[in-house]
């Protein structure tokens, strides 16, 4: 009767235990994070007037500074360079450059990047009658990584001087990021690491009857890696593949590599636990319940056999 009553106590105090454990549970606070790095690369203000913009890193320990004067006046030739006699296939008649600068793959990944807008010709179609001051950048980089602008650089009407080659720089941004996903760089190859760090960049506008219009800056439109990192490694070749998504697509899943599934739990065992908590009680009630007839047997064979006259032994 001792040992049911503690069994019975126990199981009561278990339930009332797995009770609570519910309530709290359906009172925990659900924290989503949400993921709004296509949006971070957005400007509506002037392209042509304002000298410098600086705005706060958001996300990552990043510890990169702005090109120096030497930096910024060499990565503009190569820009001017790599762009001097391309034709733009887009309305906006603009053609943009793409560089890393600064490269730490033993940090995450973290880069600092360099991106320049030329305009090559002039705007056609729906962007014809668009002013300047009207048109958005949007940058949209791979799921693997994560940025934020360090640093944009307005070009004022006075320092809009065409150059000899026909490029005429209107705009500057340096940016800064990592990978924000476990990336195994040993497994890939410098196009597909390439692929990871190149974003793809859209200009946005609204038309006069108020209709969302949109060009993209394809990879004709675009030179890649003409000074900083990986330009002795990227060709114009090497450049054009690392540009495509489908790229970075396949090297995200080269890095990550075969998962074996089922080795982690997708979310808070809770159910387990529970279980776990029932069965273990069910199997110490039983276990010692077989103890107990044990013992008790025992003592019956003992006792019949003192009445019996041998002492107690068996």
């Amino acid at each position: 009767m001792h040992f049911t009553r503690w069994a019975v106590t126990t199981t009561i105090l278990v339930a009332e235990a797995s009770l609570a454990a519910s309530s709290a549970l359906l009172y925990m606070p659900s924290f989503r994070k949400h993921d709004s790095l296509d949006d971070l690369m957005k400007r509506a203000s002037d392209l042509y007037e304002g000298d410098l913009e600086r705005r706060s890193p958001q996300g990552g320990d990043l510890s990169l500074s702005a090109p120096n004067v030497e930096q910024n006046t060499s990565t503009l030739t190569a820009c001017s360079t790599a762009l001097s006699g391309r034709t733009v296939s887009n309305e906006v008649g603009m053609a943009a450059c793409y560089n890393i600068l600064d490269w730490h793959a033993n940090m995450g990944g973290m880069f600092q990047a360099d991106l320049r807008l030329f305009q090559l010709s002039p705007a056609t179609g729906a962007f014809a009658s668009i002013p300047m001051n009207a048109i958005t950048v949007n940058l949209v980089y791979p799921n693997s990584t994560q940025f934020s602008t360090l640093m944009n650089v307005k070009r004022s009407t006075t320092s809009l001087q065409r150059r000899d080659n026909g490029t005429n720089e209107i705009q500057q941004f340096s940016l800064q990021g990592s990978f924000k996903i476990q990336i195994d760089q040993s497994k890939l190859n410098v196009t597909e690491l390439m692929s990871l760090l190149i974003p793809q960049i859209t200009l946005d506008a609204t038309s006069t009857n108020g209709t969302k219009i949109t060009s993209d800056l394809v990879s004709d439109d675009t030179a890649y890696f003409v000074a900083g990192k990986f330009k002795d490694e990227a060709t114009p070749q090497i450049a054009k593949q690392a540009a495509n998504p489908a790229m970075a697509v396949q090297a995200i899943s080269h890095s990550n590599g075969f998962v074996l599934p089922g080795r982690t739990f997708g979310i808070f065992p809770v159910g387990l636990i529970v279980t776990g908590a029932w069965t273990f009680l069910f199997i110490l009630a039983y276990g010692l319940g077989t103890l107990g007839r044990i013992r008790h047997r025992e003592i019956y064979r003992k006792r019949i056999a003192a009445t019996a006259g041998k002492g107690g032994k068996r």
